[in-house]
């Protein structure tokens, strides 16, 4: 194979804009490849005279680097020479990397790459759940030092045990919707694991099998005392409701002011993640805010919301601006093209 210097490579691409960017002229004139020049003209325009430079010695490239570029060119969101043009590779090496890893992902089958997703109140606004913080939402005409803190149970806990009774009547009562049906489809080619800010059950009646709950779970009640003792809780709460000793129950919820016991779950969880997808969160209330930036690098972001919010993440993010119900699926379609390609 002919290997051009830098030299010949810049004459070429300068003929070619001197004569109006005439490809066909500028073949005819130099009897050279169409696919040849195209990828010199592309590479000027990309990196300048940079991309014309010739490498006369083979390059080494990380683990981490080649994720990254397998990462990249999986997502979608680019073609396969403008992947090559911006990490500076030859696109057959590109192309080499990418059915590796497809053919190591087909013939694993399921549990293709760990996909972690980070749920909120959005996901459940479409199955009609107030959603947190909105004006005509769950906090609307509550103060929440009055009903989601440890001192607002001490000082009525009949008031707070009612306002968790009735988010669990309303919780009951909500049908699922596609993005919660979308999540389980996912499972056929993923690990996925659903870390949610959610307290309602419906990923678990969608059929999801691994979802981590941050902040509790209306559907159990625990001991006041010991904070291991946790039964099944399906109907209203009672005032009088005791643990095995004797002690007062309260709802299963992680109330404003108290640790997160099983954040340090959700973060080891995301530290191994390939793809995170945010979906209806803000991300706002921490220490939650901070878990999808303990994705690894190179993994694939990607935000579902009406009205996404990037500035929290220090990640590529791809964002989806519609509500769950339809950018779930969307994202979980592209995911399954990608994890189980059609046999050539």
């Amino acid at each position: 194979m002919t290997k051009y210097n830098q030299l010949f490579k810049q004459q070429i691409v300068n003929f070619y804009f001197e004569h109006h960017e005439n490809l066909a002229f500028t073949l005819k004139h130099f009897n050279l490849a169409a696919k040849t020049v195209r990828c010199w003209i592309a590479q000027y325009k990309y990196s300048g005279t940079h991309g014309l430079v010739v490498l006369h010695r083979k390059r080494l490239y990380s683990p981490e680097f080649k994720h990254s570029v397998v990462q990249t060119i999986l997502s979608g969101r680019f073609t396969m020479e403008n992947v090559a043009l911006y990490f500076f590779i030859s696109v057959i090496y590109f192309l080499q990397r990418t059915k590796a890893n497809q053919k190591t992902s087909n013939k694993n089958g399921e549990n293709y790459d760990k996909t972690n997703l980070l749920t909120g109140a959005g996901i459940s606004a479409e199955s009609g759940i107030p959603t947190f913080r909105a004006e005509d939402g769950l906090w609307a005409g509550h103060k929440i030092e009055e009903v989601c803190t440890p001192e607002a149970l001490k000082k009525n806990r009949a008031k707070v045990l009612e306002f968790y009774n009735e988010r669990r009547r309303n919780a009951q009562a909500a049908q699922l919707n596609a993005a919660h049906l979308a999540l389980v489809e996912l499972e056929k080619a993923y690990e996925v694991h659903i870390i949610t800010q959610n307290v309602d059950d419906l990923h678990e009646r969608a059929g999801s099998t691994n979802v981590l709950h941050l902040h509790g779970e209306l559907n159990k009640a625990r001991s006041s005392f010991n904070t291991d003792y946790i039964v099944p809780c399906l109907g209203d709460q009672q005032l009088d409701d005791k643990d095995n000793h004797g002690h007062p129950m309260r709802p299963h919820i992680v109330f404003f002011g108290e640790n997160v016991p099983m954040l340090p779950k959700a973060e080891k969880l995301v530290k191994k993640a390939d793809i995170v997808i945010v979906i209806g969160t803000s991300l706002l209330v921490c220490p939650a805010c901070g878990l999808v930036n303990e994705a690894p690098y190179g993994s694939l972001v990607y935000l579902v919301d009406p009205n996404p919010n990037t500035g929290f993440v220090r990640r590529r993010v791809t964002a989806i601006k519609e509500k769950a119900g339809e950018g779930v699926p969307k994202v979980v379609k592209v995911l399954l093209d990608r994890a189980m390609p059609k046999n050539e």
